[in-house]
């Protein structure tokens, strides 16, 4: 039936619904229903991506890229930017590889909060990894949220690849923060300084065994700096054992 410019294809409810309970037990089920979905949101499929599913099936499509170039497309070409951006927000509540892609156009407009907030319901909806956390961080510096980048960049020395150059640059990143707030005559209250350390104390503690004496100092810091100073002080004669001469461990037990 043509209705205006439009073909509307009717299908009979006996044939629709035989279809459905065929399609739930099809192979390729998960590449048929991204295409409906293709369909549904951008019109016909693209040959690039009809030979795509040819050659590959299983793969499907990456339907957040596609629709992301849509919108991009739309925004290049409409004056009502914040319209299609609550679109595509909208959609990465469903589909959330989207939020990273959102969070790069912001972040390129200079509107960091809004990129931050991109990168939050990315982490929010599962996708919790050492990349989304260090973009987290680095835009909070950015906007000088210090206690809230300090936060990320301990989240992301705790994410599970994490490797211990990861824990020692977020203990320097406390460390040094808590130093300078220190020279200026300011200090955070125990119980703020307790819930920024600790987690990575646990890091520290869970994973000693593969720490070198550098990252022992860092550690002794930490504890210092939540008011453990006994175990801070075993902390640092243990890694003087691993290295007599690390001047960092030396200069911690004033003994330089």
């Amino acid at each position: 039936t043509h209705v205006e410019n439009e073909l509307i294809i009717q299908i009979p409810s006996v044939a629709r619904a035989y279809g459905a309970r065929k399609l739930s037990t099809f192979e390729f089920r998960s590449s048929i229903e991204a295409m409906s979905q293709i369909l549904q949101l951008f019109g016909p499929i693209s040959s690039g991506d009809a030979r795509r599913l040819r050659e590959s099936p299983s793969r499907g499509i990456d339907l957040e890229g596609r629709f992301w170039k849509s919108i991009k497309r739309c925004l290049q070409d409409s004056g009502d930017d914040e319209k299609h951006l609550s679109y595509a927000r909208e959609v990465a509540r469903t589909y959330p590889k989207l939020w990273p892609m959102i969070a790069e156009y912001f972040e390129g407009l200079g509107r960091l909060s809004d990129a931050l907030d991109c990168w939050k319901m990315y982490i929010e909806m599962g996708s919790s990894t050492k990349h989304a956390w260090k973009q987290v961080a680095v835009l909070c510096e950015k906007l000088e949220k210090d206690l809230e980048a300090l936060q990320s960049w301990t989240s992301r020395a705790r994410c599970v690849d994490a490797s211990i150059e990861d824990m020692d640059f977020a203990a320097n990143k406390v460390n040094s923060w808590l130093a300078r707030l220190k020279t200026k005559g300011e200090r955070l209250e125990r119980s703020v300084r307790l819930t920024l350390i600790q987690p990575l104390v646990d890091v520290y503690e869970a994973r000693l065994a593969e720490c070198s004496a550098d990252s022992y100092s860092k550690f002794a810091w930490l504890l210092r700096n939540i008011g453990d100073e006994g175990r801070a002080i075993k902390v640092a004669e243990a890694g003087l054992q691993k290295d007599p001469e690390n001047h960092h461990l030396q200069r911690f037990l004033n003994l330089d």
